[in-house]
């Protein structure tokens, strides 16, 4: 996360695509956004009939920014709801992951 934010403004957000059949990532990003003292928000992007053809899935992005002002912007607003944070979520570090924790 560190390295990511050397390279964000201030005022920017980065969106990690988090989208997985098999383990509920959102709530791993956003626990160490958090750690970081960071913003997060969840992002269910349903494709429309138009984009149809070009995305056939639904996808999951958290957006993590410095920038609370961001996420209260209406237009952004309306497409980002909250990530849920459980006590059992551990906080992933380059010396820890547990993957069977994050299973669906």
């Amino acid at each position: 996360m560190d390295l990511y934010l050397r390279h964000v403004r201030s005022d920017g957000a980065i969106l990690f695509h988090v989208t997985n059949r098999y383990l509920e990532l959102a709530p791993v990003v956003a626990r160490i956004a958090v750690s970081r003292g960071l913003r997060v928000g969840l992002i269910e992007h349903e494709p429309n009939d138009e984009e149809e053809s070009l995305y056939h899935s639904i996808s999951d992005w958290v957006v993590v920014t410095r920038n609370a002002a961001l996420l209260a912007e209406p237009e952004v607003a309306k497409g980002v709801k909250a990530v849920e944070l459980r006590d059992s979520t551990p906080l992933w570090t380059d010396d820890f992951n547990n993957l069977l924790r994050v299973l669906k």
